[in-house]
C-alpha cells in the first residue's frame, strides 16, 4: 500500500500537465523572447548546439517546425510556434538567433530537460496535438532499457497512463549491398544513418512494462481477467494493435479490479 502511495504521488506531480494543455490552443501562441527562458539556461550561457540534419540524420520528431506548447515544473505554460522534438538526445530544440536577431542555420536552442513537465506538440498537416510525459526510469519494469526522456501518452487529463509509447532514435552504420539490376550499376556507399525505435509499455503491477499491441499480447499479460477481457474484446469489436483500442481494455480491466 506504502509503495503504490508513493508511486501516485510521484506520477500525480510529473502528469497533472495535461490538464493546462486542454486550456491552451494553437491559436493563443505568444512571442516569448529568449530573454524569459531562464528555465533553459545552464548557468549564464545558452544551451546552444550545433545539429546536422538530412535525410539520413534528421534527429527530429518531425521534418518541419511544429507548433507547441511546454511546461514546467513551476506550471508554466509556455507557446512556441517553432519548436523540434529531437529523439536523439530527448530534448527540445528551439529556433537559435545571432546577435543582429538573424536565425543561425544547422544551430538549435536546446533545452534544459530538468525543470521541464512535459510538452504537447502539433502536427503540422492536420494540426493533431501530441502529448509527451518525462517519465523517471524507476516505474519501468527494466529501467537501464529506457533510452527516452519524454513518452507520447494517449489519454489526456489521467494522472497515471495505462499506456505509454517511447520513440527514439540512434546512429547506426550501415553497410548497403551492390546495386543490382542494370550493367555498370554502382555499389552504393556504406554510411550512418538514425534509426528509429518505437516500443509499447502498459501499466502492469504499479510498473510500466514492455508488450506489443495486439490482443493476444494484452490477454496473456492481464492473463487474471482473461475471460473477461476476451468478451469485451469482441463485443466492442477491438483491435489492441490501436492504442485507443489497447487503452479502453486496459481501463475495463481496471474497472474490474
Amino acid at each position: 500500500m506504502k509503495n503504490h502511495l508513493l508511486f501516485s504521488m510521484a506520477l500525480a506531480a510529473s502528469f497533472n500537465f495535461s490538464t493546462s494543455f486542454g486550456q491552451v490552443s494553437p491559436g493563443t501562441m505568444k512571442n516569448i523572447q529568449s530573454q524569459q527562458l531562464t528555465f533553459n539556461e545552464t548557468g549564464s550561457a545558452r544551451a546552444v548546439q550545433e545539429i546536422t540534419r538530412s535525410k539520413e540524420l534528421n534527429p527530429f520528431l518531425k521534418k518541419n517546425w511544429s507548433i507547441g506548447h511546454i511546461e514546467i515544473d513551476d506550471n508554466t505554460i509556455i507557446s512556441k510556434d517553432r519548436m523540434h522534438y529531437n529523439l536523439e538526445n530527448g530534448t527540445i530544440n528551439l529556433v537559435s538567433y545571432d546577435d543582429d536577431n538573424e536565425e543561425v542555420d544547422g544551430m538549435f536552442y536546446q533545452l534544459d530537460n530538468s525543470t521541464i513537465r512535459g510538452f504537447r506538440i502539433f502536427d503540422s498537416k492536420n494540426n493533431t496535438p501530441r502529448d509527451f510525459l518525462k517519465i523517471d526510469k524507476s516505474y519501468f519494469e527494466k529501467p537501464n532499457s529506457i533510452n527516452a526522456v519524454f513518452f507520447e501518452t494517449f489519454e489526456p487529463n489521467v494522472e497515471k497512463p495505462k499506456l505509454v509509447k517511447e520513440i527514439y532514435k540512434v546512429k547506426t552504420t550501415i553497410k548497403k549491398s551492390a546495386a543490382r539490376g542494370y550493367s555498370g550499376a554502382r555499389p552504393a556507399e556504406s554510411g550512418v544513418v538514425l534509426k528509429k525505435y518505437v516500443k509499447y509499455y502498459v501499466l502492469h503491477n504499479e510498473k510500466y512494462v514492455r508488450t506489443k499491441l495486439s490482443n493476444s499480447k494484452i490477454l496473456k499479460l492481464y492473463s487474471d481477467k482473461k475471460n473477461s477481457l476476451k468478451k469485451y474484446i469482441k463485443e466492442n469489436k477491438l483491435n489492441c494493435k490501436k492504442p485507443l483500442d489497447a487503452i479502453a481494455v486496459l481501463n475495463y480491466y481496471y474497472s474490474l479490479k
